[in-house]
């Protein structure tokens, strides 16, 4: 059907893929269903990031989450909040990466995420997260290449490895940027337009 194409056509680099994001984005918008099943190919394709082979891929699933995001608040979602959690855990591996295709619609994704914030996320601690017990067991076989390897020794990551590290990394004190061991500060919700622009600090 039109999803299936669309999602195959997020391997495809330019226009294709850019044009797979909408139509997908479109189909989502009026089938709960197809949002729901593009959300998770989608977080898939982020938790196991790899921006060397599968790089198109990354980009086309971070730009996808980016259109798709608002209609998480939408009725008929079922997408569950851990699933959400493991998308925002591994957006900011990505920051993690050499490219500025990939750290771009990280970034984009996560200004989506923090403009229009979901309440649970409030008190949500991205380290603190640990990846369900049923997904570890799956991954405890494989052994895939990190870009940097954790700053903490005899610590496994809260997310599985990948070409862009963990979450243990962001934690790296030599890396300037803000904690990610503290709850993140999301803008409180308002209807004027003076202050929606007003950016966070961390």
């Amino acid at each position: 059907d039109l999803y299936c194409a669309a999602a195959d056509n997020l391997e495809l680099n330019g226009t294709a893929n850019r044009a797979a994001v909408t139509v997908i984005a479109q189909i989502a918008t009026y089938y709960p269903s197809v949002m729901n099943k593009a959300f998770l190919r989608c977080m898939v394709n982020v938790r196991d990031a790899d921006d060397v082979s599968n790089r198109t891929r990354l980009i086309g699933s971070l730009n996808t989450l980016k259109a798709i995001w608002p209609l998480l608040s939408e009725p008929g979602c079922s997408v569950t909040q851990d699933n959400i959690k493991i998308v925002i855990c591994s957006v900011l591996c990505c920051l993690y990466s050499t490219f500025s295709e990939v750290i771009v619609p990280s970034i984009e994704l996560l200004e989506k995420i923090m403009t229009n914030p979901l309440l649970w996320l409030r008190d949500f601690l991205p380290l603190n997260f640990d990846v369900a017990p049923s997904l570890l067991s799956k991954l405890s076989s494989v052994d895939r290449p990190s870009r940097s390897g954790s700053p903490i020794p005899g610590i496994e990551s809260s997310l599985p490895p990948s070409s862009l590290g963990s979450m243990l990394d962001v934690a790296e004190p030599s890396v300037d940027i803000c904690d990610f061991n503290a709850p993140l500060l999301l803008p409180e919700r308002t209807s004027d337009p003076s202050t929606s622009g007003n950016s966070v600090s961390c």
